[in-house]
């Protein structure tokens, strides 16, 4: 009953405070009673604020049991309008943490209105005690607190032993404490020797001054061998003017360890990465043969790519794939990276014509000779040849266009001599014209 009238009036006197002060009080902030005696302190929860009051010199109590979990612990308390000697903290009220054996491990003083955030290196599972007390002998009315208690589990382990596993070229976000708390985490690498380690400070503050107190991304051996030491101020990256993220040179299907910590003891969060390093493939020079003879099935030309020194080997460091390699045309290679190499690139090479087929030769009257082709349904037309000399030298050349238009009457030819004639098939793309290869050569004589 006692506890009950208590309350109504800590409700009777926040409503006297009007609307702005209610505003102290939000939904997520639950008002209690404290206990005048150590033995039958209030419980009250990890990670719940709640708000109390209090009369003159009296002493409240409350306690809470830590989570089974390794963690961290903010021990928060604020004086609303509790009146004291501002000039005096012995006269102040007093916010103190202790164990049951009475060991201290926080006191907070406070004047009116302030209030104050405490790091605490607590012991998982255990009970802890909350005391608050008016040092000011002369204020005997009553006045108004919060108190919350805050954890943050710690999910990364703190040293090599013990540490995270990670898998190469896993984004790694986390955050530090404010206390001493390391970030260790053991990373195995795969078949090959080099790797980028990226790092970034989000948003912990550190003194930009002095490279010692900046925070630290270690990269090291389980010989505790450094292989690199990034030192990061407040919202920095390890990248470099070209915004390219360092190499270690790093040993094959070997375990190492990355530590993250900070000297100054400052709170916040941070990225880092430890990845296969991958050359850009486009860097490579390609070498391959430039033209092909159509033969009706798709053509895979064999390909040889290297990058600087080294020749790269198909299906370890890049694939092949293949596209308009069936008929007359451009046909495209796209080599893309796999492995140690990333990103892709493009080569085409020319499929020609298939050798056309010179059907057959007709004299005529009027110094005439018709010429018959076999035609091609896959070419964009056919080139006519001819020369009285069979190597055709200062050979005369008419083109056709169309595939269909296989019969050709040449004219103002010579009398009674002997031509060669000879005929190719081409298939135009775009602006370029792709020829085939001259058909055998066949002769015949004019007529008079």
């Amino acid at each position: 009953m006692k506890k009950t009238k208590y309350l109504f009036s800590l409700l009777f006197i926040l409503c006297l405070f009007g609307f702005t002060r209610m505003e102290a009080f939000a939904d997520n902030t639950e008002l209690i009673t404290g206990s005048p005696s150590k033995t039958t302190a209030t419980n009250i929860r990890v990670n719940q604020e709640y708000a109390a009051q209090i009369q003159g010199d009296e002493t409240l109590y409350f306690k809470f049991t830590t989570p089974n979990k390794k963690g961290f612990y903010d021990f928060y308390s604020k004086n609303i309008d509790i009146s004291t000697h501002s000039w005096s903290s012995d006269n102040q009220v007093q916010f103190i943490l202790t164990d049951i054996i009475n060991e201290e491990f926080a006191r907070n003083r406070l004047s009116l209105g302030s209030e104050s955030s405490q790091n605490l290196p607590l012991e998982k599972n255990k009970t802890y005690y909350i005391s608050v007390h008016n040092n000011c002998v002369n204020n005997q009315n009553p006045g108004n607190f919060k108190i919350k208690i805050s954890f943050k589990e710690d999910k990364e382990n703190d040293d090599m032993k013990s540490a995270t596993n990670k898998r190469l070229g896993e984004k790694i976000n986390g955050s530090l404490d404010g206390r001493d708390d390391v970030d260790c985490f053991k990373i195995k690498t795969n078949a090959y020797k080099e790797y980028d380690f990226y790092a970034k400070n989000i948003n912990i503050n550190t003194h930009s001054w002095s490279g010692d107190n900046q925070f630290r991304v270690v990269l090291q051996d389980s010989l505790k061998n450094v292989l690199a030491d990034y030192h990061l101020t407040y919202g920095r990256e390890n990248k470099d003017g070209n915004g390219a993220v360092p190499t270690v040179t790093l040993k094959p299907n070997t375990v190492y360890y990355i530590l993250v910590y900070d000297p100054w003891k400052a709170q916040g969060n941070y990225t880092v990465k430890l990845s296969q390093h991958r050359n850009n493939i486009r860097q490579a020079a390609i070498q391959l043969k430039k033209s092909y003879t159509y033969t009706g099935k798709s053509i895979k030309p064999n390909i040889k790519v290297v990058y600087g020194s080294s020749t790269l080997k198909k299906n370890k460091d890049y694939t092949v794939s293949y596209s308009d390699n069936k008929k007359p045309g451009i046909a495209t290679i796209k080599i893309s990276g796999i492995g140690a190499y990333k990103g892709s690139y493009k080569v085409t090479f020319k499929i020609l014509p298939a050798k056309a087929k010179l059907k057959g030769l007709t004299a005529q009257k009027n110094r005439k000779v018709t010429v018959k082709i076999t035609q091609d349904k896959m070419v964009s037309g056919y080139d006519i040849q001819y020369s009285t000399k069979s190597s055709f030298k200062g050979a005369k050349n008419i083109p056709i266009k169309g595939n269909k238009n296989t019969i050709k009457q040449i004219s103002k030819l010579k009398a009674s001599t002997k031509y060669f004639f000879r005929v190719r098939s081409y298939k135009k793309v775009g602006s370029q014209k792709l020829p085939g290869a001259w058909s055998k050569s066949k002769s015949i004589r004019t007529k008079k």
